[in-house]
């Protein structure tokens, strides 16, 4: 008996020290994967970051190349115009003083008006230079072709050249444009036109998006459930209410539109049915409904305990903007290479004021570098920011050293800073492998869509059409797919240092090991890109249009022209995708995280100890063993 309990003890002995080694081994990991210990990671797909910088050597000699050779005089041209006797205005002698260039006619022609433009009366303008754009004068529009006023255009043009027929005029880089006379050139003209003269006013929407973009934030930290069942409910009330309205357009004895009552009814009861659907689904799925919701909330604490992540996107869209005005330069200088001015004469027929035309072919090869070396950039920059993010977001989630979970101030970058270094320093050829990857495929399905319309524009062959149509939108379903595996592959390649072709593999296999997980964090990231777009979209927007409506700024060409407020949604647009990167991306990362916890507990066999970082998450695991359990 002695000896039995002797034995039963140095046995559970054992044990304890076996539990106390494991609990060790997997507080290392967690340390590991929280970034603690930097020197285990390696340098993951070498061949691929190799490849990368070979092609930016490649895109450098180009644009050196492009740069030292770019065709100066089309550059010049699109600049500056030049007059009938081939003088650049602004520059050559005897038109130096007179910078501006309009299409005007003979003195004494007939009178026109805006209706009367044929390519035969286009085909009888002249460029002339001047100092000041001609403007609108209804007195002279039904005389013979006047003279300007004298010194408004160089001596040699009086009197047979320097006239105006009346039109108004834009201003246009060092062109003067009747937008009636040049149809081709006109619609970007006025929104050129309209673009420079409310520019102080689109400005407002920068600061707007941003204010807007914060309260936006904090109504769905604090109201998370409330937030995503209003949305819901106003969901399905759009169609109901147009649902009600159609139903007084039927009740109406004259109704407005040229459609038969039964067509009328049809569309009365469809959408009361989508609205009714959207209720009962958002009833019977309550609980995936309320799972997204805290998923949500579970992401904006991320982000109020590291606020340092939300100028994490400010800095790489500084980035993203030297990037683009870069490769801008680079595409103008290659792309001048292969232009050449036109005829005139002939150019003035069809309404073309810049007047260039490719002399080759040769071009597309190069503008396809071109446009593959754009994405691949964009990609890069969007796969180490999603990089930085997955890498911070795993230090916050294992770190157990604060009570509430901050970790700094909004000033803080360590965190950040780290996790970026580590991206650029051991991961670079993950990241440069996927954002190929993402765009191979873009490239793939824009030269698809391309060459559709192309041949729907030469051809009436449907079953070409039909065909095309189809690899296109199996273009699109590929490139949606590469998205979903590239994106959790950076967080694999942030938690656990893996190469990317791992990577993927194991974003695959935990796809298909917890669907509604997955499935649930999809819907919180779509719906906070989205619902949060809109709204501060809609918000910049607005802020302008009040703008435009209290100062009314005379020199815009309409009213109602719609360029001041795409631009400001634009930019409002670029402003909120910005502010809502890091909670999608938060989203994806706290799950591989929680999965990785999950299952390291589970293998230890004890359960999951409650933290403010997992709370959410136990909820929403809760719904999938729920979901696995029933029939």
């Amino acid at each position: 008996l002695s000896f039995s309990a002797l034995e039963s003890r140095n046995t559970r002995t054992s044990f304890s020290v076996l539990v106390e080694m494991a609990s060790s081994s997997v507080e290392d990991q967690r340390q590991g994967l929280a970034g603690d210990s930097e020197s285990s990671r390696r340098c993951t797909d070498a061949p691929c970051c190799f490849l990368f910088c070979l092609a930016t050597a490649a895109f450098a000699f180009l644009g050196s190349y492009a740069v030292q050779h770019r065709n100066t005089e089309v550059l010049d041209r699109i600049q500056n115009g030049r007059d009938f006797k081939h003088r650049i205005c602004g520059v050559d002698a005897g038109v130096k003083d007179f910078k501006f260039v309009f299409f005007t006619l003979q003195l004494n022609h007939a009178a026109v008006n805006s209706r009367s433009w044929s390519a035969e009366l286009r085909s009888e303008l002249k460029s002339v230079c001047t100092n000041k754009c001609p403007g609108a004068d209804s007195a002279v529009r039904d005389k013979p072709v006047p003279a300007r006023s004298p010194g408004v255009c160089p001596q040699d043009m009086y009197p047979d050249w320097c006239t105006w027929y009346g039109a108004e005029t834009l201003e246009i880089a060092q062109y003067c444009i009747d937008t009636s006379a040049f149809t081709q050139t006109a619609p970007d003209a006025v929104w050129l036109h309209d673009l420079k003269a409310s520019m102080w006013h689109i400005l407002i929407a920068f600061p707007v998006a941003v204010v807007a973009g914060f309260g936006f934030l904090y109504v769905v930290r604090h109201c998370g459930v409330a937030f995503v069942w209003a949305l819901l409910l106003v969901a399905a009330a759009i169609p109901i209410a147009f649902a009600y309205g159609v139903h007084k357009e039927i009740s109406s004895s004259q109704p407005a539109h040229n459609l038969d009552l039964k067509q009328l009814k049809l569309l009365e009861v469809g959408l009361y049915a989508l609205g009714g659907l959207i209720l009962l689904l958002s009833l019977c799925f309550c609980r995936t409904v309320n799972g997204v919701a805290e998923v949500i909330k579970a992401t904006t604490r991320f982000l109020e305990d590291v606020p340092s992540q939300m100028l994490q996107p400010l800095v790489f869209a500084a980035v993203h903007l030297i990037v683009i005005t870069a490769w801008l330069a680079v595409f103008i200088c290659f792309t001048s290479m292969f232009l050449e001015e036109g005829q005139e004469q002939q150019c003035l027929e069809i309404g073309d004021v810049f007047c260039l035309q490719w002399n080759t072919t040769n071009i597309a090869y190069g503008v396809i570098f071109l446009l593959l070396m754009f994405y691949w950039y964009s990609n890069f920059l969007h796969a180490v920011s999603h990089f930085g993010t997955s890498h911070a977001v795993n230090s916050w989630y294992n770190d157990k050293s604060s009570a509430d979970g901050r970790t700094g101030t909004c000033c803080d970058f360590k965190r950040t800073l780290k996790a970026i270094r580590t991206g650029l320093v051991k991961h670079v050829g993950s990241l440069a492998f996927g954002s190929l990857v993402m765009s191979a495929a873009k490239l793939v399905k824009m030269l698809l869509c391309w060459v559709s319309k192309e041949h729907e524009s030469r051809s009436n062959n449907q079953c070409m059409k039909c065909l095309f149509r189809i690899m296109t939108c199996l273009a699109e379903c590929l490139e949606r797919c590469i998205n979903f595996v590239t994106e959790h592959a950076y967080v694999e390649v942030a938690l656990y240092g893996t190469s990317f072709c791992k990577s993927c593999r194991e974003t695959l296999k935990r796809t298909i090991d917890y669907p509604v997980m997955f499935t649930m964090v999809g819907y919180a990231a779509f719906m906070l890109r989205v619902i949060g777009v809109i709204v501060i979209t809609a918000t910049s927007a607005y802020a302008v249009f009040l703008s435009l409506v209290i100062a009314k700024p005379d020199n815009v060409q309409s009213k109602a022209s719609p360029t001041p407020l795409i631009a400001a949604a634009l930019c409002g647009g670029i402003v909120a995708e910005v502010m809502l990167h890091p909670m999608t991306v938060a989203a994806r990362a706290n799950l591989h995280c929680f999965i990785a916890d999950k299952e390291e507990n589970k293998r230890l066999g004890r359960p999951m100890p409650p933290t403010p970082q997992n709370e959410a998450w136990i909820k929403l695991s809760e719904i999938e063993e729920t979901a696995r359990a029933s029939p």
